[in-house]
């Protein structure tokens, strides 16, 4: 039921579905970064929208995150002669789930690459805010991340709004090593919403590294080990 709601706003937005893995799916976006970005957002609508159903049913409601990479891939089929598929492969496809991964961690709906904002003909165009640099294990280069919250329930997308100025601020100075004045501004947030995870998270870090100081070659950088 949740597959045949989600499918088609991928077809809608010029992807395609790549495979499925369990309960979620690979989706591939030929055309624009903008395609990808506008997919996420509707099948948040389309979940919503399935919620409603649910609740009439009497059933639990879900939620799910989506992460979004752009990069070079090779697609083709693979397998033996008994058995062949189509598929991808690509760095790309490991730090997509990755990104995924990460709206579990923040509480986010959609988490995109900063390759993927840049790429973006009007990324003002959207609600988000940068949350983390990220390494994946085994690469050496790290990637900013950012959160697309345009699919949150009204009520937080407006609380974001109204503390992303004092988010970002305390994030400059958590990497300025300032953890005492990015703690104030962290808990700031916190006081007009009480529920913005990625806040707490960096309240929280800002708190260990004032009492327990950082490495010499400490960058903030957060190394992904797992999905």
């Amino acid at each position: 039921a949740f597959l045949n709601r989600v499918s088609p706003v991928i077809n809608a937005h010029r992807g395609f579905i790549d495979n499925f893995q369990g309960d979620g799916m690979m989706a591939l976006f030929p055309e624009t970064a903008d395609d990808a970005v506008q997919a996420a957002i509707a099948m948040h609508a389309a979940v919503s929208k399935y919620n409603k159903n649910r609740k009439d049913k009497g059933f639990q409601p879900i939620g799910i995150g989506v992460g979004l990479h752009i990069g070079d891939l090779m697609l083709g089929i693979i397998g033996h002669e008994q058995r062949m598929q189509g598929t991808v492969v690509a760095d790309a496809v490991n730090l997509a789930s990755r990104l995924e991964g990460l709206t579990r961690v923040y509480g986010s709906t959609i988490s995109i690459s900063e390759p993927t904002l840049s790429q973006l003909n009007d990324p003002d165009k959207y609600k988000h805010r940068f949350v983390d640099k990220v390494q994946v294990k085994g690469k050496k280069d790290p990637v900013s991340v950012h959160e697309v919250f345009d699919s949150d329930p009204q009520p937080v997308v407006k609380l974001k709004e109204q503390t992303k100025d004092d988010f970002e601020q305390g994030l400059c100075l958590y990497y300025d090593r300032k953890f005492s004045e990015a703690s104030v501004k962290f808990n700031q947030v916190l006081e007009k919403h009480p529920e913005d995870r990625a806040a707490r998270i960096y309240l929280k870090r800002s708190a260990n590294y004032m009492v327990n100081g950082v490495p010499d070659d400490w960058t903030g950088v957060e190394v992904l080990s797992h999905k």
